[in-house]
Parts: C-alpha cells; structure tokens; sequence
C-alpha cells in the first residue's frame, strides 16, 4: 500500500513539474526572446522591470521582445493581453542560454480556440466575453 502511495506521489509531482515547465519562458541577457501572438498587444507587464526588459515591437505590435537585463536567480513573470481577449501569463526565468528563442503562441491559440489562461490553451471565456 505504501509503495502504491509513493509511485502514485512520484508520478503526479511528475505531472506538475512538466505543466509548470510549459508555463515557464527561460531567457538571457545575451540573447532577445520574441514571442509572437495572434493578434495586436493591447497591453504588457513585468512583475520585475530591473531584471527583465520588454517591448511591444513598433514594426509587428503583435509581437512581444524580452531581455534580460542582467542575470537574475529569483523567478519573475510576464503577462501579455491581446487586442482579442486572449490573456498570457509566464513565469519567466534566468538562462544564459536558452534551448528556444523564439515563443509563437498563434498555434495555441488556434488549438484551443480563445480563452484566459496562463498559456493561451483553455476552454476559459474571452475577455470580451466577458465584459
């Protein structure tokens, strides 16, 4: 029965880790992340603006560009609203050398057809729907 208790623990900490990982943008200070939605930001926001730097890029405003200011061991987040409703949010960490540079969200967001949530997917109602 124990034994049975721990695989069963083992594999849902398993679970979280790999959920919490798809939440998770690693970036550098070397390198820019840009991360591409499927539609016009209306707005952005850091948690922490002296370690990570972004911008609405002026030539495509449905893409985001991210930096890191320096390097940083404290976990930070960045949120992201799109024109259409669609709220992101991830939890953004140091990495001097990032295995992806480039976030694309617009497959996602085709995927799951809209919704609020941390990465896009969801069956969570618009914004617009909302309100």
């Amino acid at each position: 029965m124990k034994r049975t208790i721990l695989i069963a623990a083992a594999a849902l900490l398993l679970c979280l880790q790999a959920a919490a990982q798809t939440d998770t943008l690693r970036i550098s200070a070397a390198y820019t992340t840009p991360i591409i939605f499927s539609a016009d930001l209306a707005y952005a926001d850091l948690s922490n603006s002296s370690v990570v730097a972004a911008k609405i890029v002026e030539q495509n405003k449905n893409m985001l560009a991210l930096k890191a200011r320096t390097a940083f061991k404290e976990p930070t987040s960045v949120s992201a609203l799109e024109s259409n409703g669609v709220m992101h949010t991830w939890i953004v960490e140091y990495d001097p050398s990032p295995a992806s540079l480039i976030i694309d969200t617009r497959a996602a967001n085709a995927a799951s057809k809209g919704g609020v949530s941390r990465t896009g997917h969801g069956d969570a109602p618009v914004l617009s729907d909302v309100i």
